[in-house]
């Protein structure tokens, strides 16, 4: 959407004028101001949080899968698809 730099001097101008309008009496505008700038705030984390989270379940299920060694083959390991995660198991064979 926005670069993350331009999203952070948006919020800081925003802020900035936040405090303006506290210093001339306008509280209400001012924390309508304050809530507005988290707005870009959530914007500009809302990458970092959702690769992260995703790199974590990534993890947790490939330390899960060798659990499961003795009754499944791995065909394909963890892969992540936009929201979908898709792994391919198969039954291992009796001996």
């Amino acid at each position: 959407m926005y670069n993350k730099n331009i999203k952070l001097v948006i919020t800081a101008l925003i802020i900035a004028y936040a405090v303006y309008q506290f210093t001339e009496g306008y509280i209400g505008n001012g924390i309508m101001f304050i809530l507005l700038s988290t707005i870009f705030v959530f914007l500009y984390f809302k990458n970092k949080l959702a690769s992260k989270s995703a790199e974590n379940t990534t993890k947790k299920i490939r330390d899960q899968l060798y659990d499961l060694e003795e009754y499944a083959k791995v065909e394909q390991l963890p892969v992540l698809e936009g929201k979908r995660m898709i792994i391919q198991l198969s039954p291992k064979k009796k001996s």
